[in-house]
C-alpha cells in the first residue's frame, strides 16, 4: 500500500506545474527596478508589483526601463500598506507612491517587442518630472510613462505632473491595442504634441473618461497640435473629463476628433466635429476649490451630477465612492460636501 502511495505522490510531484504569478512588494527604487527586471524574465502570467508610500526615483540614465519579450500581464500600483503582510492593504491614495524622474529621466518606459497578448495596468501612482529629451521613438515620447504594446492596457488613478518629451505625450505615450485610460489627473506636462497624452495606431479603442486636465502646455509648437491626440486611433470615447485653463494658441485643439466620440465633457478649446452621437461637451468654468492648488470641485461647479454614469469606476481619484449624487461628477475627483465640511 505504501509503494502506492509513494508512487502516488512521485507522478503528482513530476507533472508540469502551472506557472503562478508572482507578487512584489517593494519600497525603495533599486527593489523596484529588480521587480521590474524579474517580472519582465520570468514568464509568468499575471505578475503585479506593489509600491508602499514613499518616493521612488527613477533610476539613471533612462529611467524605469524594461523590454517584456512574452505575452504576460504586469500589474503595478501604489499606495500599499500593511495589515499582515507588508503590502495587503490598499491605500487607495494616488500621492502616495511617487515614481520621480528629477526633471532628467524618464519615469517608467515599457517595450513589449510586439508580442501582442501582454498587458499592461498602472494605478494608484503620482508620476513626476519625467523627461525624453531625444527625437527618437522610445527616447523621444512618453515623459512620465511609455508604453510600446500591441496589447491592452489602462491607466487609472494616477497623477501625472511636471512631465515633458522632445516629441510626443508629455505626460503619458500609450500605444497598443484597447487602453483605458480612467480616473487620472494631468497638470504641468509639456510636449510638441499630445503633451497629456499621445495615444497612437491602428491597434484599437481608447476609452478616456473621468480625468482632469489643467495647465498643460506645448514645447516648440507648429500646425496642429492637441492636448489629448487619439488622431491615429480607430476609434475612442472620451466621457466625463475636464479641460481646463491649458495654453491656447492658433492651431491648438483640446482633443483630436472627427472618428471619436465625446460625451458629458467640459471642454474649452474644442475644434473640428466629433462622431454622430456625441453631446452634452460644454464650455464652461469647471470652478476648481483652487485652480493652482486644489483640483477638487466647488460646490458650485457645473460638474457635479453632470456626468455618465456607465463605464465608471468604483472610486475616484482620492479613494472615496464614485458616484455620490444622482449621476457621477465629471472630472477625477468625486464632490462630497455632505462629510466634508458638515451641512452648510
Amino acid at each position: 500500500m505504501r509503494w502506492m502511495v509513494y508512487l502516488v505522490s512521485l507522478l503528482v510531484t513530476s507533472l508540469p506545474m502551472p506557472l503562478v504569478a508572482a507578487s512584489f512588494c517593494v519600497s525603495n527604487s533599486a527593489e523596484l527596478q529588480a521587480a521590474i527586471e524579474t517580472a519582465a524574465s520570468n514568464a509568468d502570467s499575471n505578475d503585479t508589483i506593489r509600491l508602499r508610500p514613499g518616493v521612488y526615483p527613477s533610476p539613471p540614465p533612462n529611467g524605469f526601463r524594461e523590454t517584456f519579450p512574452h505575452g504576460d500581464n504586469i500589474s503595478i500600483s501604489g499606495g500599499w500598506l500593511p495589515l499582515i503582510g507588508q503590502c495587503d492593504l490598499p491605500g487607495y491614495d494616488a500621492t502616495a507612491s511617487v515614481i520621480d524622474g528629477e526633471e532628467q529621466r524618464a519615469g517608467l518606459v515599457f517595450h513589449r517587442n510586439g508580442v501582442g497578448s501582454g498587458e499592461t495596468h498602472l494605478s494608484w501612482l503620482t508620476i513626476r518630472g519625467g523627461r525624453q529629451n531625444l527625437s527618437s521613438l522610445f527616447y523621444g515620447n512618453g515623459g512620465g510613462v511609455a508604453i510600446h504594446d500591441s496589447g491592452p492596457a489602462s491607466i487609472q488613478h494616477m497623477i501625472f505632473e511636471n512631465n515633458r518629451a522632445t516629441v510626443n505625450g508629455g505626460a503619458l505615450y500609450l500605444a497598443g491595442a484597447q487602453r483605458t485610460v480612467r480616473n487620472n489627473l494631468f497638470v504641468d506636462n509639456w510636449a510638441a504634441n499630445g503633451s497629456a497624452v499621445f495615444a497612437p495606431g491602428a491597434g484599437g479603442t481608447v476609452l478616456f473618461s473621468n480625468n482632469t486636465l489643467t495647465r498643460n502646455g506645448f514645447v516648440s509648437p507648429s500646425g496642429l497640435v492637441f492636448l489629448v491626440d487619439f488622431s491615429t486611433s480607430p476609434a475612442s470615447f472620451a466621457w466625463n473629463n475636464i479641460f481646463h485653463n491649458n495654453p491656447i494658441f492658433s492651431g491648438y485643439c483640446d482633443i483630436s476628433g472627427d472618428q471619436h466620440m465625446l460625451n458629458n465633457n467640459i471642454i474649452e478649446h474644442p475644434c473640428g466635429s466629433y462622431a454622430a452621437g456625441s453631446s452634452n461637451n460644454v464650455n464652461v468654468d469647471p470652478r476648481f476649490a483652487h485652480p493652482l492648488n486644489d483640483l477638487r470641485l466647488r460646490r458650485d461647479s457645473p460638474a457635479i451630477d453632470a456626468g455618465l454614469n456607465s463605464g465608471v469606476s468604483a472610486r475616484d481619484l482620492d479613494g472615496r465612492p464614485r458616484q455620490i449624487g444622482p449621476a457621477v461628477d465629471r472630472g477625477a475627483y468625486e464632490a462630497d460636501f455632505l462629510f466634508g465640511n458638515g451641512f452648510e
